[in-house]
């Protein structure tokens, strides 16, 4: 948000009795504290005590209003309840004198060493691409023990590295916390299992979503690991939005977010574990963001065939190549609920990108996107972490002395999840670039044959469902009978998303797809001035370069925080040629109390090429409002047949500027959140605000009277403040808008002779600028008769002398 309207937001809160805690980078949140009885008083909701499964909570009865004084600025708030997301994580304690990872009874386990063998990640490790110089944020809600983490890379072969902690500024700290601490210790393992000298940022606080909004609004990581959901009908208005904006503004800081689809099956609002589905089909939330990449689950299937090594190698791996694979579902009667999450949001339309073969025509997002192994049962995850006794309320390691004592195995989405992490940050490292949202190219990827993916074909993620009263969307009768959920099949299915991946030729194939552009950009002339009342234009050129369909058509938009200007593109002289106009108008009125000053310049790219989204390109175009003034986006959308592209334009530290592609039809909201909390400057500095003042050297007598007119140049503001030195006489304002500042001074009616007066215009756009006027005040002669005379608002008066003879 600019800075008048955060000014703005957080002199209401205090003025309210909150206390502001925190201004995220990205300017596109406040972090504030405060009573319960101020949350009602300045939200209109009150805030209760709840019980729930034997758990003391507090959250607001109803959904929060935004003040009238912050509408159009605020979209919703969240945090008002401290109820706490799930980890999708499904432990097993194996409890032996000496395991092995293959041990005598035919167990398997995976660890790193099996992980890159069955996917295929050792090949780019040969290479060289092993994360270096890429990080990975994992999303946390509870303290760990960095020691865990150590054991594990040390009993592992990998390289010794310790994450990096971050505790939210303003959180409490959590403290370790039971299933939230085994979490952070399966993302953190298994992230750098993948991506072994990947950075490794642990953002923690007392709620995962608080942690996942700290990752994207402060930019800490190009990828971000999230294993914690809840179904789409339990989110607020509020939390839904912030989370949608969190997801846009990821895509456009080119933030890769994973997220895990969940483990209860299709039946994403029940249980885990729960004996029967009793609230119909329901996917995961913030999976089911078009925004993110929604990671399933799949489970080993080995049939006849040898897949493993009767020892372990020196890595502690016994794979022996890659192990075909089904759903991953361990659900049962009696069992309970544990099944790879899947399904149709009931949220989001169905993205532009989700096409291809097996892709339900059902016209809304479906998820999982991508899966990979997450069966605690066959095969776990080994990871080293902490057993939790609730007598003593103590945490003690499970591998202190290696894997002697036992060991953790861990399965769900919630493993598959940072795994996946890892394979994105080896693809940053291997495109030399952040990849932001990468769902275009995986579902373009598929479209090819051969294709770098595993197709999951066998299995379903269909879980027990409640017959007797019948439960929602729950078959009674027939072969499903008691069964709800999806079936895999050859290509996308909505159990297993587009299957499991070969990363190696995932990475490969990857710059076929995110360096193929359809289509250019021209734009002349490059450089646009604007000033108070003008009009500036541009010719942009859309051009087929490798695969242009259909007729495109393009819209802007400029950010609220420039009063007077409008945007507008039109057809000019040809199907893809377009006119771009930008006006800004003489009404200076309602501008911020610090105005923006004019002489922006918009330095549009010339002959800059775009590909299909996912591709990054470096793009001169800025559009900002002086120094000293954060910068701002132009955006643009492109639609083509049907499908919108859109770009929003970022300065960089260095003074340049890149051109960032959107993914949704919202993306000017997207834009102003991601580039709003630019820091840097355009490298070339505006017009400098000045201000003249007319006329200069005016006479007056007593009582007479000169209206001034200030001009002032390079500003929307026009307005000024007029002073009188010294106080002789009175100055009032005429008119301070339309582009006009006129002030009308009257003289005194007694002065000292030839007494000087000083009349100043000191510009409210810049109060460093000012303009003077010198009024020599010319008393008549004794016995002189006083003329006054008027003429457009301005009087004057002379001395008539009179000779008595």
């Amino acid at each position: 948000m600019s800075q008048n309207d955060l000014s703005r937001v957080i002199s209401w809160l205090e003025s309210r009795g909150f206390a502001v805690q925190e201004v995220p980078a990205s300017r596109n949140a406040v972090i504030f504290s405060g009573s319960a009885a101020q949350v009602a008083a300045g939200f209109q909701t009150a805030i209760h005590h709840y019980v729930l499964n034997g758990e003391e909570h507090s959250a607001n009865a109803t959904e929060p209003s935004v003040p009238a004084a912050l509408a159009g600025i605020v979209s919703g708030f969240v945090g008002l309840n401290d109820f706490r997301p799930k980890p999708k994580t499904i432990r097993r304690i194996v409890a032996r004198p000496k395991p092995d990872f293959t041990d005598g009874s035919t167990n398997h386990f995976l660890a790193p060493a099996d992980f890159g063998l069955i996917y295929t990640v050792q090949p780019l490790y040969s290479r060289g691409i092993d994360g270096t110089g890429q990080s990975i944020a994992i999303v946390g809600q509870s303290d760990i023990q960095v020691s865990d983490i150590r054991e594990f890379r040390s009993l592992m072969g990998l390289p010794a590295k310790d994450p990096q902690i971050v505790l939210v500024p303003g959180s409490a700290d959590p403290g370790m916390l039971d299933g939230d601490l085994q979490e952070g210790d399966l993302d953190l393992e298994w992230a750098g299992a993948v991506a072994r000298n990947a950075t490794l940022i642990y953002v923690n606080s007392t709620n995962a979503w608080d942690s996942l909004q700290y990752a994207v609004t402060s930019d800490l990581a190009p990828v971000i690991s999230v294993s914690y959901g809840a179904c789409e009908p339990a989110f607020s208005a509020s939390d839904l939005q912030s989370l949608m904006l969190l997801g846009q503004q990821a895509n456009v800081q080119g933030q890769t977010i994973l997220v895990a689809s969940g483990d209860s099956g299709a039946a994403g609002c029940d249980v885990l574990f729960g004996p029967q589905a009793k609230q119909g089909l329901a996917v995961s939330m913030p999976a089911s963001l078009p925004y993110v990449t929604a990671v399933g689950g799949t489970e080993f299937d080995e049939g006849s065939g040898t897949y493993w090594s009767t020892t372990n190698g020196a890595a502690n791996g016994s794979a022996l190549s890659y192990i075909p694979e089904i759903a991953r579902n361990d659900s049962s009667v009696g069992y309970g609920i544990q099944a790879t999450g899947g399904g149709a949001s009931t949220l989001f339309t169905k993205p532009f990108w989700q096409s291809g073969p097996g892709v339900p025509n059902d016209g809304v997002r479906d998820l999982p996107d991508v899966s990979l192994s997450a069966s605690a049962d066959h095969d776990g995850y080994l990871i080293c972490d902490e057993t939790f006794d609730s007598t003593t309320k103590k945490f003690t390691p499970v591998c202190p002395n290696g894997y002697y004592g036992g060991f953790d195995a861990i399965g769900g989405t919630s493993a598959s999840t940072p795994a996946f992490a890892g394979i994105v940050a080896l693809l940053n490292q291997s495109m030399n670039s952040p990849q932001g949202n990468i769902n275009y190219a995986l579902y373009a990827l598929a479209r090819l044959s051969p294709n770098p993916l595993h197709s999951i074909s066998s299995g379903s993620n269909a879980v027990p469902c409640q017959t007797n009263p019948p439960a929602p969307d729950c078959p009674t009768s027939g072969s499903g009978a008691g069964l709800m959920g999806y079936r895999a099949g050859p290509g996308y299915n909505m159990a297993t998303g587009l299957g499991s991946v070969d990363a190696n030729a995932l990475i490969s194939a990857w710059p076929s797809i995110t360096l193929s552009p359809d289509f250019d950009i021209t734009v002349s002339p490059p450089n646009m001035t604007l000033y108070r009342g003008s009009v500036a234009t541009a010719e942009i050129t859309v051009s087929d370069v490798g695969g242009l369909t259909g007729v495109p058509s393009l819209a802007c938009t400029v950010p609220a925080i420039f009063v007077g200007v409008t945007c507008s593109i039109a057809s000019n002289a040809g199907a893809n040629v377009f006119k771009l106009t930008l006006t800004t108008s003489n009404n200076g009125a309602g501008l911020p109390a610090v105005a923006p000053r004019m002489g922006t310049r918009i330095a549009a790219p010339i002959a800059e090429r775009f590909g299909t989204p996912g591709a990054r390109p470096a793009a001169r175009l800025a559009f900002s409002y002086g120094p000293g003034a954060a910068s701002y986006p132009l955006a643009a959308c492109l639609v083509i047949g049907g499908i919108v592209i859109c770009w929003c334009a970022c300065q960089c530290a260095n003074g340049k500027a890149k051109l960032v592609p959107l993914f949704a039809a919202a993306c000017f909201v997207a834009a102003l959140l991601g580039c709003a909390g630019a820091t840097s400057r355009d490298p070339a500095p505006d017009p400098p605000v000045s201000i003249q003042l007319t006329p200069r050297n005016p006479l007056l007598g007593a009582n007479g009277q000169q209206q001034f007119t200030a001009t002032v140049f390079n500003s929307f503001n026009t307005s000024v403040n007029w002073s009188v030195s010294p106080a002789l006489g009175s100055i009032n304002v005429v008119v301070n808008s339309g582009g006009v500042a006129s002030g009308l001074y009257t003289a005194p009616s007694t002065f000292t002779a030839n007494q000087s007066v000083t009349v100043t215009a000191t510009s409210i756009a810049d109060p460093s600028k000012q303009a003077s006027a010198n009024i020599l005040l010319l008393a008549p002669e004794a016995g002189a008769i006083q003329v006054i005379g008027s003429l457009n608002g301005m009087s004057h008066s002379v001395g008539i002398s009179l000779k008595v003879n």
